[in-house]
């Protein structure tokens, strides 16, 4: 109720109040990291997902998939790339439609230097998007990432055409 009425700091202490007397209680937990993020705390918003992962059942697929996505996101804000990019393609893997786990997947390989993976995860994101604008912005990315990452003119022309054929504007 304190979170239905703005009251954060005391919704807050009643999570914290809730994970301390139920310690198996991922929800608890669930909701602290979300207060962590409002704060700008990943990095507590990261230990209390690492939590949650610990706590969830194994056959508990889409939450795992929710919470390694976010975890992932949240690895990614703080600077961790290999823990981003686990988190990330271990998401993936049980969600591989899921354009926004890829996006942040390409921003995870480009910034590790992966850039055949990050151009590789662009050309799938590009299939999975629906809106034509969308999937000519992530042509136009692998374009880029094979030109100035990987030094394959024709590649990155071939992305450049295709994403202007799906939208004039790229």
């Amino acid at each position: 109720l304190a979170e239905m009425f703005g009251e954060l700091g005391e919704a807050e202490n009643a999570y914290q109040e809730l994970a301390r007397l139920d310690p198996q209680h991922a929800g608890a937990r669930e909701a602290l990291a979300g207060f962590a993020l409002a704060r700008n705390d990943r990095a507590g918003a990261a230990a209390r997902l690492e939590e949650v992962l610990r706590l969830l059942p194994r056959d508990a697929v889409a939450r795992l998939t929710d919470v390694r996505h976010r975890l992932g996101e949240t690895y990614l804000a703080l600077g961790n790339l290999v823990a981003a990019r686990q988190n990330l393609e271990m998401a993936l893997a049980s969600d591989p439609d899921r354009t926004g786990i890829l996006e942040c997947l390409v921003d995870t390989y480009q910034r590790l230097g992966l850039h055949r993976e990050a151009a590789a995860s662009c050309e799938r994101l590009a299939r999975k998007l629906v809106d034509p604008h969308e999937r000519a912005e992530a042509l136009y990315r692998r374009g880029e990432i094979l030109r100035l990452g990987l030094g394959d003119l024709d590649g990155a022309n071939d992305a450049y055409l295709r994403s202007s054929d799906l939208d004039p504007s790229f």
